[in-house]
């Protein structure tokens, strides 16, 4: 009988056992759930688990000197699927286990997948941004979310390479720059299809308020590196600081991070500026964040303009030569003067992150 019990308790699957004839069977069920299938049989002494107030009783009553009783199944028989946590449950009535299911399965034994976009128990839970997938294993490419004006599913980018979860909200070459230059408010939704076109891309409004529901942070970036995340040219906010959609000023702004060109400053204060025709950017040189090398200006009219960084531009030509400037409204962008910088102006990518 005890190497019978020692195997029951074994299996989280195990609910009762019967030796019949010397022959340990074990039972994926017992008299509670199952009571028509249990028949009396004078060759077999059956066995199942039940609450017991007194603890120990037992081991006392059924179990040879030494045996153990308290066996955590979870550990010994894995019965959660698909990378379901298995947890021991309080009471073995029912069930001695209960499974936490990995995103985009549920069931007993998380042996059943939801539909893209969907997740929990019972799969009723909308995936509203790149975090519902963040299990620890997941790796950056394309996955299904939840939400948007008319509540459907659709695809986003999820980058999930530096150890947080990143949805893509926009992203853009420097060819395409004209089509991007209207703020956030405005839902200017460009290559809406099954998946973001990298060169000239970005969601509805609805659908980006619906990620930053589930986002506390937001970063911009300028070529995706599918190595890891590189932190020059970079910014990066907490959405309590800043938020993106419904920002309609121009003012100093607390970043967590920021690098321009390899000069940098954390915890500082940088100057943004959106309004109802200008997109979101950085104003370098103003606030905190002022001790850029060789700092880029533009005089025209006897005004000079600071450069700015991550998305604001226009085109200007120089009166006295023959150069073109890169520049943001009356403020220079001097992507012309080295290849690096012309970098940081090339691709901005516009990511919420999740929690």
């Amino acid at each position: 009988m005890t190497e019978c019990l020692q195997s029951c308790l074994s299996d989280c699957l195990c609910l009762s056992f019967q030796i019949c004839h010397n022959e340990c069977q074990l039972c994926s069920s017992n008299k509670d759930l199952t009571p028509s299938d249990w028949m009396e049989n004078p060759d077999c002494v059956a066995f199942e688990f039940w609450k017991n107030e007194r603890e120990n009783e037992l081991d006392k009553q059924q179990c040879d000197q030494g045996c153990m009783t308290s066996l955590n199944c979870c550990v010994t028989s894995f019965p959660c699927l698909h990378g379901g946590k298995c947890n021991v449950a309080k009471q073995y009535s029912e069930q001695r286990f209960v499974c936490k299911c990995s995103n985009g399965y549920h069931g007993y034994r998380c042996e059943k997948s939801c539909s893209p976009g969907f997740k929990g128990i019972n799969c009723d839970e909308p995936i509203l941004s790149c975090r519902g997938y963040n299990n620890g294993s997941a790796v950056s490419g394309y996955y299904t979310i939840f939400g948007g004006k008319n509540n459907h599913t659709y695809t986003v980018f999820c980058d999930f390479s530096s150890n947080t979860t990143w949805t893509l909200v926009q992203s853009y070459s420097f060819e395409n720059k004209d089509q991007f230059q209207l703020p956030f408010s405005v839902s200017n939704a460009s290559n809406q299809g099954n998946a973001p076109f990298w060169k000239s891309y970005r969601i509805y409004k609805s659908k980006m308020n619906s990620i930053m529901s589930d986002s506390t942070k937001w970063r911009f970036t300028c070529n995706y590196d599918s190595n890891g995340t590189v932190y020059i040219d970079y910014v990066r906010g907490l959405t309590t600081e800043l938020d993106m959609i419904h920002f309609n000023s121009e003012r100093c702004v607390k970043v967590q991070y920021i690098n321009v060109r390899g000069w940098d400053c954390t915890d500082c204060m940088v100057y943004m500026k959106q309004v109802h025709d200008i997109p979101l950017h950085v104003r370098i040189g103003i606030c905190q964040f002022t001790n850029v090398d060789n700092l880029k200006e533009c005089h025209d009219n006897g005004a000079a303009w600071n450069e700015t960084s991550f998305g604001y531009y226009g085109l200007l030509q120089h009166r006295t030569s023959m150069f073109i400037f890169i520049v943001c409204h009356n403020t220079i962008l001097a992507g012309w003067v080295k290849p690096h910088f012309y970098h940081l102006v090339y691709k901005p990518y516009y990511y919420i992150r999740g929690l």
